[in-house]
């Protein structure tokens, strides 16, 4: 089994875009036959939240001090203990932290090491030394993905040439729209600066004055609820501006809803507007670095694109799609079009190709 192994170096598998699909890969790839190591560097209380096949195997880092450079090293130290059980399985990691700690550890081990970009990395992670960190780390990898050429243009050449361009996949069992317009925009994602839903609801406020029945959904958690809770109350849009937590059904609110809209000042390619097409839903999204959006939105085609960080701009997106039911209609069947485009199963064979080049019946 060794051949068909993978060892999957996490912080944990959370509620984040990068988690989501990768716990996606990891449920074809069980069932496929591959045998399925996560190591989670986060404490137990943070385990999977993702429902994952019972034969996936856990093990958590303990982290026994706060101070990162000797955290490094005590996580690094783990990791090699369990990768040397593993001789000839390779190595996965998304995320910066867990991709340096996993760089480290192929210091001393013979594994392959595979390690993925999901965001703009020139401003994610923020911390400068991090951000250093994680480029040194790709330095040391077998192999790179990238969702975007922008993503990938960034390291120099030494990591570009073994660098493979990989989108994220969309799920094969989404439902479609039910007919009928709700009077609902909505978003669902980690409420970060990085998302920039002060934006968001600036044009919403406009929106409101002039279309009051309609109301503004924000679906997830993170650190920027209580601001985003201090703006509503400000512009006095307690009534139409709704923060909604995390939904384990946010599918079936997009079947309801009427758009959807990304306010990012910077994103890799966003699994939410992904599902939103899908499901048939009209997406607005800035047209925001790394160019997730604009590989996946063609704009007045099958999708809105807007300047990043202008609120007016994005006003005028939602108002035109409100009060025109042709653009609207139109852009609502040709994103359904983006199903046949990213199916999971062409990704997965993608993924393999990176995973175990040897394997010529996945090549």
């Amino acid at each position: 089994m060794e051949n068909k192994t993978i060892v999957v170096v996490s912080k944990s598998l959370s509620n984040n875009g990068a988690e989501r699909v990768l716990s996606e890969l990891i449920r074809i790839w069980v069932a496929e036959g591959y045998q399925l190591i996560i190591v989670q560097t986060a404490p137990v209380k943070e385990n999977a939240t993702f429902d994952l096949p019972k034969d996936v195997q856990f093990h958590n880092i303990e982290k026994k001090t706060a101070f990162k450079p000797i955290r490094f090293i005590q996580e690094s130290i783990s990791l090699v203990k369990i990768l040397k059980k593993y001789p000839r399985a390779t190595a996965l990691s998304f995320l910066s932290a867990p991709s340096f700690v996993l760089a480290i550890s192929s210091l001393f081990t013979n594994n392959r090491v595979i390690l993925s970009e999901r965001n703009d990395p020139q401003r994610c992670p923020p911390d400068k030394i991090q951000n250093r960190l994680r480029n040194l780390a790709f330095r040391f990898a077998d192999a790179c993905v990238f969702q975007t050429d922008q993503a990938l243009n960034y390291f120099p050449p030494t990591v570009r040439k073994k660098g493979t361009i990989i989108p994220n996949p969309v799920k094969p069992d989404l439902p479609y729209r039910i007919e009928g317009r709700s009077k609902v925009i909505m978003t669902a994602c980690r409420l970060a600066k990085q998302k920039n839903l002060p934006m968001l609801i600036d044009a919403f406020e406009k929106i409101h004055r002039e279309h009051p029945d309609y109301t503004l959904e924000i679906y997830g958690k993170g650190e920027e609820e209580q601001t985003i809770k201090n703006i509503i109350k400000c512009k006095k849009l307690e009534n139409a501006v709704k923060l909604k937590g995390f939904s384990n059904d946010i599918h079936s609110v997009m079947q309801k809803a009427e758009i959807y809209v990304c306010s990012s000042d910077y994103e890799g390619i966003s699994n939410s507007i992904l599902e939103a097409m899908c499901i048939g839903m009209p997406v607005i999204s800035t047209d925001c670095p790394v160019g997730g959006s604009k590989m996946v939105i063609q704009n007045k085609v099958n999708g809105l694109l807007t300047p990043v960080g202008d609120s007016q701009a994005l006003y005028g997106a939602i108002k035109l799609l409100i009060e025109n039911d042709v653009l609207y209609n139109t852009i609502s069947r040709n994103a359904v079009a983006i199903r046949d485009q990213y199916p999971i199963s062409v990704i997965n064979k993608r993924w393999l190709k990176v995973l175990f080049p040897e394997q010529s019946q996945v090549i």
